[in-house]
């Protein structure tokens, strides 16, 4: 069976050599793929909702495969079916019994886990333990928001937006700009005019997003809108901290200009369950 490098190389072939030049270039490649990955998404959350789980636990168990690499890289491939199982079983419970039977699944797996990395001696048990934690919340978390209510679609659109705004801005402006770092054992590239220009942008685009989807409390959609761009900067910088820890660059390579899944959905690990949680506590989908 071919491996993911395999088939991203056969891809390459087969575009025309005079695109190659410019689609080597980082930030063309993070355009086209990002656009891309925004329009399927588009189609998925608003013209093909049942697919929508089935599209987020595909992301997760890719993200899992990178979790492994990046955690145990000797002797990945002999452990990584162990997560693989518990994220099935995860989509299950909540496919057949609801988020609330997956988060009481999910309240033992750490423990469970633990004890499997201790038997297989792995040389990060508590990483693999915690992993699940890390990796599935954010699933449950999106998915539930997107089941639970009527207007689940409005809810992940203007969520995706702002996190993905976030992202963007805090890449362009940082780059273009530059200037101090925010956590340089963290991340050489973070700067502090990066994140003031990504707070802004997912501000920006949550009002306008507020506006189109009808949330009806404007300034109550700009003070969320600035709570989860700063949690997704937060989370990025979690994700950053992890590689810079295992003395590595980028979790994958499978999405050009943006590494792997895990960098891609970096962002959304912390704020997707910080954002289910609001709603709970407020016993409706805020900010509408």
């Amino acid at each position: 069976m071919a491996s993911v490098e395999q088939w991203r190389n056969k891809l390459w072939a087969a575009v025309p050599a005079a695109w190659r030049g410019p689609l080597q270039n980082n930030f063309i490649q993070r355009c086209v793929t990002g656009t891309l990955l925004t329009v399927i998404s588009a189609w998925v959350i608003w013209g093909a909702q049942n697919l929508f789980p089935f599209y987020v636990w595909c992301f997760i168990l890719i993200a899992v495969r990178e979790w492994q690499r990046m955690t145990e890289a000797a002797n990945w491939r002999d452990n990584v079916h162990y997560l693989y199982s518990v994220i099935l079983l995860l989509a299950i419970a909540q496919a057949v019994l609801g988020t609330g039977a997956a988060l009481a699944v999910l309240v033992v797996l750490p423990f469970l886990l633990w004890l499997v990395g201790a038997q297989i001696a792995l040389r990060h048990p508590i990483w693999f333990a915690c992993s699940i934690l890390y990796l599935a919340l954010p699933a449950l978390a999106v998915i539930h928001m997107m089941q639970r209510y009527t207007i689940g679609p409005a809810i992940i659109t203007y969520f995706f937006g702002v996190v993905w705004a976030t992202d963007t801005a805090a890449y362009v402006i940082g780059r273009h700009v530059g200037g101090a770092l925010i956590a340089p054992g963290v991340s050489p590239k973070k700067t502090w005019s990066g994140s003031i220009g990504g707070l802004a942008a997912g501000v920006i685009v949550g009002g306008i997003f507020g506006l189109i989807l009808d949330t009806g409390n404007f300034f109550g959609t700009l003070a969320m809108s600035a709570f989860l761009s700063v949690a997704a900067q937060a989370s990025d910088l979690a994700q950053s901290a992890a590689k810079r820890y295992f003395s590595i660059k980028d979790s994958g390579g499978l999405i050009p200009g943006h590494g792997g899944v895990l960098d891609r959905i970096d962002s959304m690990m912390l704020s997707a369950p910080l954002y289910a949680l609001i709603q709970l506590l407020a016993g409706r989908p805020l900010p509408w």
